[in-house]
């Protein structure tokens, strides 16, 4: 049968707009090091601006960042994790440690004994609560949580429970978690996906995607399912599955890069306002109204972060075409 593999496949997800700042997106692409210094110098910048503004935070009755410093920190998100221990991460920044929450992960693997704090912030992210208990260094030993509590908080994304019940088969732990999947499909993506897949992977394709078509709602509600969705069913109509994807530069970006269709008008609005993904977007997939989106990325408000980039990218460009 067609689509018979487990559910929710791994893809790869560029997060940061790289060729904006004259870096090569290629996985494992050697870097310029002159590029790396002044990559490396304006992230130093950031850093400096944010540790000002957040002082500033505390000293004035301001709940948010200035725009134009949120959005050059959302598009260069390690401003943020340079910030000394001292500094704490204003509320206003979540959504941008929400969506570049592998740092932590990082940061949690490369200390040499296991921190609370950090565990703390990824014990809301199935994937790292599954890397955190099959880590072979010792630390799954050490987790403040429970083996039990740990794989349970996975639910909201089953794939990684099956993964983990993949080498812990547990009976009562797999009855629990086809209950939650049954509870959450009407509501939560990832349950709605592996429902489906639970549901439908023995019926022909036809019937397959007429049970799809009653879950789009919920399926949409997550850009990561939204894409592999799609994906899948790449003859499904496709606007049902865009509300969140479209909103958000990055998927935006990484929608149009895997799944190939041209971009909604709300998709190029999106890209033209965000810059750095509005590059990386032409760099990558050389649209043929490429000219025309740069004229408009050009005409747009400008941000003072981001001028010398654009600067730099319009003489590489020049240099590219002479």
């Amino acid at each position: 049968m067609e689509n018979s593999k487990a559910p929710t496949p791994i893809l790869p997800i560029l997060k940061m707009p790289l060729a904006f700042y004259g870096l090569d997106s290629r996985p494992g692409a050697a870097q310029n090091s002159d590029t790396l210094g002044k990559v490396s110098t304006y992230v130093d910048f950031l850093t400096n601006e944010l540790k000002r503004e957040i002082l500033n935070l505390k000293t004035s009755n301001q709940a948010n960042l200035p725009e134009e410093l949120y959005n050059a920190v959302k598009a260069m998100p390690v401003a943020l994790f340079r910030l000394p221990d001292e500094y704490e991460v204003p509320i206003a920044l979540f959504s941008i440690l929400h969506e570049h929450i592998y740092y932590v992960f990082h940061t949690f693997k490369s200390n040499p004994t296991p921190d609370q704090n950090l565990e703390a912030l990824l014990a809301g992210y199935p994937e790292y609560i599954y890397y955190m208990l099959t880590d072979k260094s010792g630390k799954s030993q050490m987790l403040s949580n429970s083996q039990e509590n740990a794989v349970r908080s996975m639910f909201g994304s089953p794939f990684w429970v099956i993964k983990w019940l993949e080498d812990n088969y547990k009976k009562e732990t797999h009855h629990e978690l086809m209950k939650s999947i049954y509870n959450l499909h009407e509501h939560d993506a990832c349950s709605a996906h592996c429902f489906h897949w639970l549901k439908t992977k023995n019926m022909e394709q036809a019937a397959r995607v007429e049970e799809l078509t009653k879950m789009l709602s919920a399926l949409s509600t997550q850009p990561y399912i939204a894409l592999i969705t799609a994906l899948e069913y790449p003859d499904l109509e496709m606007e049902p599955l865009l509300p969140e994807v479209q909103q958000s530069p990055m998927w935006t970006y990484n929608w149009l890069r895997h799944v190939k269709k041209p971009p909604t008008p709300q998709m190029l609005q999106t890209l033209i306002k965000w810059v750095p993904w509005g590059i990386q977007y032409i760099n990558d997939l050389h649209p043929p109204d490429a000219d025309d989106i740069l004229k408009q990325i050009l005409q747009a408000p400008a941000n003072k972060y981001w001028e010398p980039w654009i600067k730099l990218y319009q003489d590489r460009s020049n240099l590219h075409q002479t």
